[in-house]
């Protein structure tokens, strides 16, 4: 496995007609290794593939036009892969979406994280998928089923809770809230100093508040 600079990420697959762990003992202190069934193998192969297109594929997600049509999935199992998450969301959802539209994060070492995000046909069909996501109990292991047991799923849309860490800001959110005629629940707990930006987003009419503590670049 490789970077898009094509640097190493310390990844390799390799065929052997036999099981060898003892091949570690040839290999520098540290190195793991495990035998891969072929569901392991197509995961890596598109893992290898994806990690090397992922800045064009993050660019591709955060283009205006996508700003409401995005949701985030977590917790996902590190084996799952785009088509995997494309039949949880056709299945459960009745929502198509393209694999090539799903685009997972990455860890060190080209490791895929546990969480991606959907571009969704729709604004709409966002809200109607993080509905029927939410917490949504799935197979540990997609090639396998429910086999090696099950776990949920936490997904969310573009609109979350917003958390602040500044006691004048309580305020100004509640006078914002009231003017949008907005019902919206302010809980507050504990204050430090913060520098906050505030930034308009003209694609639903709304505020992003970005916090910068004191003494954090």
């Amino acid at each position: 496995m490789r970077s898009r600079l094509g640097r190493s990420m310390g990844r390799a697959l390799i065929a052997h007609p036999k099981d060898v762990p003892e091949i570690v003992q040839e290999l520098p202190y540290g190195t793991s290794y495990r035998p891969m069934d072929r569901s392991d193998i197509e995961a890596f192969l598109e893992q290898s593939e994806r990690l090397v297109n992922l800045s064009e594929d993050l660019r591709r997600l955060a283009a205006p036009e996508n700003f409401l049509r995005i949701m985030t999935i977590t917790e996902v199992p590190s084996n799952y892969g785009r088509k995997d998450i494309a039949y949880v969301i056709k299945q459960h959802c009745n929502v198509v979406v393209e694999p090539r539209d799903i685009v997972f994060r990455f860890k060190r070492w080209g490791r895929q994280a546990d969480t991606c995000y959907v571009r969704c046909p729709t604004a709409e069909s966002v809200d109607h998928c993080v509905q029927q996501i939410q917490e949504l109990a799935v197979p540990k292991r997609a090639a396998h089923g429910a086999l090696f047991g099950a776990l949920e799923l936490p997904s969310y849309g573009p609109a979350e809770p917003l958390f602040l860490q500044a006691i004048r800001l309580i305020d100004t959110i509640s006078a914002i809230c009231q003017g949008y005629g907005s019902k919206m629940w302010v809980f507050s707990t504990g204050w430090q100093e913060v520098k906050v930006h505030r930034h308009h987003c003209t694609a639903d009419k709304s505020s992003t508040f970005f916090m910068q503590p004191l003494g954090m670049g």
